[in-house]
């Protein structure tokens, strides 16, 4: 699968309030874009996992991509 369609299932399941599976495929995916960890840690603070949506950032930060401005915004 390529980054849009792990975006669009990520995206699904966060508004679902199934942020279990979403996190399930964003850690199964094999090649993660930068929408993929914004999308995940929009899913994680709307679904009230704060803790968990900054840690994840915190992961992003680390990683080969640099965070934008949609990043901070859902951060």
């Amino acid at each position: 699968m390529n980054a849009i369609v792990i975006t669009a299932i990520i995206n699904m399941y966060c508004k679902c309030g199934s942020i279990e599976k979403a996190i399930r495929v964003f850690e199964a995916a094999p090649r993660k874009g930068l929408s993929c960890w914004n999308s995940t840690i929009m899913g994680l603070a709307i679904n009230g996992c704060e803790e968990e949506a900054i840690e994840l950032f915190s992961r992003l930060e680390s990683s080969n991509f640099i965070p934008d401005g949609v990043s901070f915004l859902v951060s």
